[in-house]
């Protein structure tokens, strides 16, 4: 669990090749998300990362995740709290990236994370501390 910022959003092919996307608001994102062709595409974002409060991470990672209309949403320049966790086979099939090449990757699930401005929940997190390498 990781507070960072978004500085890149690209698409993953099969073979784990990464393609800038130029998405730029959460509206674009969305209507992305709405396509019928998108459904189980797999997207990669890149942050900075400020703060930790679980896990080894360091000063800037890519996270995965599947596309859909529940999210996660991510943009350049947007800072959000961020839940993840290392990918499982089963959630390699469930995304059609049935290749090893993504094995151990971070990953994003739908509905998880808090947005940066939501500082109610912040306090309740606990103490953070910097990235690893920082």
């Amino acid at each position: 669990m990781f507070d960072g910022t978004v500085t890149r959003v690209d698409n993953v092919a099969p073979d784990g090749t990464l393609t800038t996307v130029d998405v730029d608001t959460l509206d674009q994102l969305a209507r992305l998300a709405q396509k019928e062709d998108t459904h189980l595409r797999v997207y990669a974002v890149t942050m900075t990362v400020h703060r930790v409060w679980k896990g080894d991470i360091p000063k800037e990672i890519t996270v995965y995740f599947l596309l859909t209309s529940e999210g996660p949403f991510f943009k350049r320049g947007m800072r959000s709290v961020v839940f993840s966790r290392e990918s499982d086979k089963a959630m390699r099939e469930a995304s059609g990236m049935n290749s090893t090449n993504l094995q151990g990757k971070t990953w994003v699930h739908p509905c998880s994370g808090l947005r940066r401005d939501d500082k109610k929940y912040l306090p309740e997190l606990g103490p953070s501390r910097k990235p690893s390498g920082a």
